[in-house]
């Protein structure tokens, strides 16, 4: 009975063994698996209740393993009822890629997809704005805006504001004319006071 047990374990082991390194293309299966998980035990024990479990009955399986292959007798009662049970239901959690480094494997390719899904997601209305922008002055050069239609408005804006004025030619005009009312009223005063001396003399 131990015998035949050892031999069923051996056997089993061989082939959980054989699935590892095709699977991930090792040229260990369980050594290589036990390492995967001593890379990522902390993100393991996060997303896999049985992690811990999981890694000390492989490091079990691989001793016993061991053991048989290189100490002992195949006749020597090292391998119990229970250790060739879990050995081949983990055989079988391989098939179904429900093992530890499946199911953290399952975990990150939700993760990325989730991510994908929100960079999909439509931004806010002012950056998808300021993207474009961004990604308009990246691609090709502005266009000058039209200066000259900013300084004729400001321009017309101006004269409009601006209070109304004589001009300078005006301003010259009513000095001559003040000028020559002047001069006018001036003579005409002369005319009156030598005609009036010239009738007091005359009398």
């Amino acid at each position: 009975m131990t015998r035949d047990l050892n031999i069923d374990f051996l056997e089993e082991y061989k082939a959980v063994d054989g699935f590892i390194r095709d699977a991930y293309r090792a040229a260990e299966g369980v050594s290589e698996y036990i390492r995967i998980m001593e890379t990522d035990f902390v993100v393991g024990q996060a997303y896999c209740s049985s992690w811990g479990e999981e890694y000390r009955m492989l490091k079990r399986m691989r001793w016993i393993r061991n053991k048989l292959a290189h100490d002992v007798s195949i006749d020597e009662e090292i391998c119990e009822e229970d250790d060739y049970i879990w050995l081949e239901s983990f055989h079988n959690r391989l098939l179904n890629t429900c093992d530890p480094l499946s199911v953290i494997r399952i975990h990150r390719e939700k993760e990325q997809e989730q991510r994908k899904q929100a960079d999909k997601q439509e931004v806010p209305e002012p950056y998808r704005q300021a993207e474009a922008t961004a990604y308009n002055y990246r691609s090709a050069e502005p266009s000058a805006p039209d200066h000259s239609v900013f300084i004729s408005n400001n321009y017309r804006n101006s004269e409009k504001r601006k209070p109304t004025q004589p001009g300078k030619s005006e301003k010259e005009k009513s000095g001559c004319f003040g000028i020559i009312l002047s001069s006018v009223i001036i003579i005409s005063v002369i005319l009156i006071i030598i005609t009036v001396v010239g009738i007091i003399i005359g009398n």
